[in-house]
């Protein structure tokens, strides 16, 4: 799920026309905040682990099994909308308009939220004739009811991209409020263009090696480690439908 809030200020100039329906074109600036959460219901993975993972340093097959996990992200991005606008007028005092352009954003900052999930775990040990720990045996985090938080996210440093695209398309109604005054009320779908995190989607489930799992067991921070559900998504782009309200005043 994810909320978004947008502001701009827009300038415009609408094409000479003596008929009905009225063409202008459209740009300006302002300031969008977005906030999504990405996670899952359930997931059941084994990981090799590379010996960072026991007390002994032995390696061993970790496995996990995790349920109603979610992790909360927070964006902020200066943005340059551009579009053409197509307003037809019924009357003087009502019409309907619909939108079609793009938007530029660059990322001012991202943050990484909340994270809450619930898990269990235990271990097997080929060398020792399949041997299996779990949570009886006290060593290594092994449990049957364990809970992430906050406290378990290795990295809370997020590089989205510096620059992202959007396409839009935007229908509503304008009313006369002044001869020159406008209030307008519509709904906006926008699809994003470009990756938001190129750099870091996908990475997680490559393999089964310790270094590609969502979550991970250390012995030296004594605590699982979760790297983030960002790295586990194969991709994040801005998909939208929001409700529009603004006034347009014309000279």
């Amino acid at each position: 799920k994810s909320s978004s809030n947008e502001f701009a200020l827009e300038l415009g100039y609408v094409f000479p026309s003596s008929k009905k329906l009225k063409v202008g074109l459209f740009f300006g600036a302002g300031i969008a905040m977005n906030k999504f959460e990405l996670g899952f219901d359930s997931w059941d993975y084994s990981s090799l682990t590379n010996g960072s993972a026991d007390v002994d340093g032995d390696k061993y097959t970790r496995y996990y099994s995790l349920k109603n996990f979610k992790q909360e992200y927070s964006t902020m991005d200066v943005m340059a909308p551009v579009y053409l606008d197509f307003e037809y007028r019924f009357s003087k005092w009502f019409s309907m308009y619909v939108d079609l352009g793009a938007k530029a954003y660059y990322n001012l900052e991202a943050e990484v939220g909340t994270l809450y999930g619930e898990y269990s775990t235990y271990g097997v040990y080929s060398q020792y004739d399949n041997l299996r720990l779990d949570y009886q045996s006290g060593i290594n985090g092994f449990t049957d009811n364990g809970v992430l938080g906050d406290g378990n996210i290795i990295n809370k440093v997020l590089e989205p991209e510096e620059f992202t695209f959007d396409a839009f398309g935007s229908l509503g109604f304008r009313v006369g409020i002044t001869k020159n005054l406008q209030l307008g009320c519509g709904a906006t779908y926008q699809m994003g263009l470009t990756e938001y995190f190129t750099n870091a989607v996908n990475t997680i489930g490559m393999s089964n090696q310790q270094e590609n799992v969502l979550v991970m067991y250390s012995t030296a921070q004594n605590k699982e480690i979760v790297r983030g559900m960002i790295d586990a998504a194969s991709s994040v782009k801005r998909q939208t439908l929001k409700l529009n309200v603004g006034l347009t005043l014309k000279f």
